[in-house]
Order: C-alpha cells, then sequence, then structure tokens
C-alpha cells in the first residue's frame, strides 16, 4: 500500500520533485537515454575516449561531428576540445597552439562554428572540466578532411621528386609527388624498381587497401645500390578502385661520386711524330709560391631549422667562407632518424659551389645537417655544429 502525504504526494513524487532541484542529480529518460550523474571528485578527472574523427580517416563534412565517450558511471560538466594542424603538436603543451580551443557543455559531441579547410590533415583532443580544473587530455587523434575523389574519376598523380633524370647521393630516397584534382584520394601506392617494367619487388614499402593513407611522399624502404638506374611511378586509390598510373621518372645513384669515372687521355701512337720542345729558356723559371696550407674556416648554416610543415624537399643555405686560395667547393653531410634518436647517415653532398642545396625529405622524419668548405689548394676546413629541423607529418 502506498503512502501519501498531505497534497496526495506519494514518495516516488516526492523523489522526482526534490531530485529535479539538486545539482549532479540526473533522471533518466525512461525509454531512449541512460543519464548519468556529474562527476564531482577530482579523482574522477581521467583522459575521454575520441571515437570520431579518429584512424587517420577522410572526412567530407568540413564541420565534422567530434565525438567521445568516458569511461566512468559519472561524467564531467563540461569538456575542452581542441583541434591544430597536425605540425602545431608541438605546441600543445598550452591551448594557443590549437586552431581551435572551445568549452563545449556537458554533451560528447561537438561542431566547430567554422569549416575546417579542405585537404588539410588534422588534429585533436579532449578533456573533461569539473568545477573549472582541466582534466588530462586524451590521446591526440588525427584525420584528414575532403572532399574524398570519386573512384570513377582518378586521375594520375604527378610526380615531383626526384626530378627526371636526377643524380641521387643517399641510399634511401623520397619519393614525392602532387594530386592536380581538388579532392582527396583514400591513398597512394608509389612504385620504385631498377627494371624499367617494374617486374622486380617494389623497394616502396606495400600497403594493403586498409593501411594506405593519403601522404603525398614516402621513403624507399630498402637502401639502394650505387650507380644504379631506378624508375619509379605512383598511383591513386579511392575504396578498392585504383587510378591510371603516373608517368614513369627515372634518377641514378651515385653516393661517392664516383660512378660515371673520367675519360683516360689515349696513349701516343708510336707512329706520331716525336714533338718538338722549343728552344731551352734563357732565364730560370721563378720560384714557386709558397703552398696553401692553411683549411678555409667554417661556414655558417642559415635555414633550415626547428620544425617544418610536411614538404618533400627542402634547400639547405649557409653563409659563403672565402680564402687565398678560393673555395673550390662545399660539402654537405645530412643523416636523420624517425623518431628513436638513433642518427643515420643520409648522405653527404660533394661538389657543391653555391651556398644552398635542396634535398629530398620524409614528412615525419627529424633530420640534422653540418657543412665545410674545401679551398683551392685542397684543404678541407671545419664542418660547421650539427643544425637540426624536422619536417612534421602536416
Amino acid at each position: 500500500m502506498t503512502k501519501v502525504y498531505r497534497r496526495g504526494f506519494t514518495i516516488a513524487t516526492f523523489f522526482v520533485l526534490t531530485c529535479t532541484l539538486l545539482p549532479g542529480c540526473n533522471l533518466p529518460d525512461p525509454v531512449t537515454e541512460v543519464r548519468y550523474p556529474y562527476c564531482l571528485l577530482m579523482s574522477d578527472l581521467v583522459p575521454p575516449a575520441p571515437t570520431f574523427p579518429i584512424d587517420y580517416i577522410i572526412t567530407d563534412d568540413l564541420t565534422p561531428a567530434f565525438e567521445w565517450g568516458y569511461p566512468l558511471d559519472c561524467r564531467p560538466a563540461s569538456y575542452q576540445i581542441e583541434v591544430a594542424h597536425y605540425s602545431d603538436c608541438d605546441s600543445w603543451g598550452s591551448v594557443e597552439g590549437a586552431l581551435i580551443s572551445e568549452t563545449t557543455g556537458a554533451g560528447m559531441e561537438w561542431s566547430p562554428a567554422e569549416e575546417l579547410e579542405p585537404r588539410t590533415f588534422y588534429q585533436w583532443r579532449v578533456a573533461g572540466i569539473i568545477r573549472g580544473t582541466v582534466g588530462e587530455y586524451s590521446e591526440v587523434n588525427c584525420f584528414w578532411t575532403g572532399p574524398t575523389c570519386d573512384a570513377t574519376d582518378l586521375i594520375a598523380p604527378i610526380p615531383a621528386g626526384p626530378e627526371e633524370g636526377a643524380l641521387v647521393t643517399t641510399e634511401y630516397v623520397i619519393l614525392s609527388w602532387t594530386y592536380p584534382d581538388p579532392c582527396l584520394p583514400e591513398g597512394f601506392q608509389p612504385e620504385l624498381s631498377d627494371d624499367p617494367a617494374f617486374a622486380g619487388p617494389n623497394l616502396m614499402s606495400v600497403h594493403s587497401v586498409a593501411e594506405v593513407h593519403p601522404a603525398f611522399g614516402q621513403i624507399s624502404e630498402a637502401a639502394l645500390d650505387d650507380c644504379t638506374r631506378y624508375y619509379w611511378r605512383v598511383t591513386a586509390r579511392v575504396g578498392t578502385n585504383w587510378g591510371p598510373t603516373s608517368v614513369t621518372q627515372t634518377f641514378t645513384t651515385d653516393f661517392h661520386g664516383s660512378c660515371g669515372g673520367s675519360p683516360t687521355p689515349p696513349e701516343p701512337m708510336p707512329s706520331d711524330p716525336p714533338v718538338d720542345p722549343g728552344p731551352p729558356p734563357t732565364d730560370p723559371p721563378p720560384a714557386p709560391a709558397p703552398a696553401d696550407t692553411t683549411p678555409p674556416p667554417a661556414p655558417a648554416p642559415a635555414s633550415p631549422s626547428g620544425d617544418l610543415g610536411c614538404v618533400a624537399q627542402v634547400t639547405l643555405t649557409w653563409s659563403p667562407v672565402t680564402d687565398p686560395s678560393g673555395i673550390s667547393q662545399y660539402q654537405v653531410v645530412l643523416e636523420a632518424h624517425s623518431g628513436d634518436q638513433q642518427w643515420q647517415p643520409v648522405g653527404t653532398l660533394t661538389g657543391l659551389t653555391g651556398t644552398s642545396t635542396s634535398v629530398n625529405v620524409q614528412c615525419g622524419w627529424y633530420y640534422r645537417w653540418s657543412v665545410l668548405a674545401i679551398d683551392g689548394a685542397g684543404n678541407a676546413g671545419p664542418a660547421s655544429g650539427w643544425v637540426e629541423f624536422a619536417v612534421l607529418l602536416q
């Protein structure tokens, strides 16, 4: 038997009315929704779990609905969400590094008020807020914005580097390309071979359909052979449909500058008439000038340094140096690592007569370089200090 209070209120009615007046007391929708109470303890501030967009997907919606879950049986009263270009990730020690930094309500879904940029690589993260305190952020997730190309309208990518007929001086080459349409394929597959018919194994990383992402560059998986001509091309993909393959380009490796060789002067034939040496000199030849044994100073690297966006090629520049014998060449040493701090030699560029040179790079890798000068007498000067730069993923 239900006990009735004055004015006909049952115990259940009293509970419902009381609960609606208390903060943190949320009643579930009896049909469609399970409601959770607000988190009240600071120990309840745990990282949310992003659910969309994640895993390098392409979203054609330029105001996508960002969604996440919360792993506890309570919910923060609000959330802090941050969205940034991928190259801004190093600035995320504070919210100033984000393109968007916004406080949302208690719901676990949010859309930007303005459209994101098309064909752009983004990252995002979210954190709960309890009583004005922002908790630990979720893991960072990455995605591309479209529009995604129509599978039936794919066209051939355009090879960018190495240029046709280029001389490559490093054992690992970075292939880069562009896509001329304003849409974005779901992925690209480059091919690299020493066979013009591409009959041998592909020296680039071969991905399954699910693993190919719309990056515009890739480093070779295997070390190349010296003094070898290579052929490469690239194809775009949407779903299981592959578009037309690009034109084939070639480059030749020469790691030490010795592949071309130099012609040997021919021996004089026995039937050649003797060469008249002419009259002997009447005056003794002048004494030779003292040999130059002093090396030139180290050049000063100018650029690049720090973080760069995702590019396939960078130009290294340095200040010129002088020497009494003149400067015959500069040499640049380039090393790289993929994030493990284990520097690997990429190559040594020799015979450089100017104060700049362009090198191919791979997005997501870290590089360092130094430069030295060699004078006209063959004296090699000291190398400059290492200058480091990072080529970020976007």
